[in-house]
């Protein structure tokens, strides 16, 4: 199982050579930085995250927001770095987003992709 990384141009590299992945990468920095949404619900559609990493200067709580509803969180203790969780996926037709509840500064960047509902998870190569 190769674990996928990807360039700028939204390059991927698989275990057989590079492929086009569609990747698409957001940056955001800022007070208080609320997402909402990283990218809109598509019909028929999931988002997968596929890489990223948030840095916040205080405590804070960074959650992984999709309808509405806190999928995930990141819970910074101190000032720090994470990375996004690879391969959370929003269900389908719902948007991605991000939600700083703590009103930290944020600094950070995620890569994703847009699937269709069924379609592989581009993460890995079959």
């Amino acid at each position: 199982m190769a674990v996928m990384a990807m360039t700028t141009t939204g390059i991927a590299p698989f275990a057989s050579g590079w492929k086009e992945a569609g990747v698409k990468i957001k940056h955001f920095s800022g007070p208080g930085v609320t997402i909402t949404p990283v990218h809109v619900a598509v019909a028929d559609k999931r988002h997968v995250i596929v890489g990223g990493r948030v840095s916040v200067d205080k405590a804070a709580t960074f959650d992984i927001v999709s309808a509405a509803t806190v999928r995930d969180s990141l819970e910074f203790i101190t000032r720090g770095t994470a990375n996004l969780p690879k391969g959370f996926e929003t269900a389908t037709n719902e948007a991605l987003s991000f939600t700083n509840v703590s009103a930290a500064e944020v600094l950070g960047w995620v890569a994703y992709v847009t699937i269709e509902d069924g379609q592989y998870c581009p993460l890995t190569e079959a």
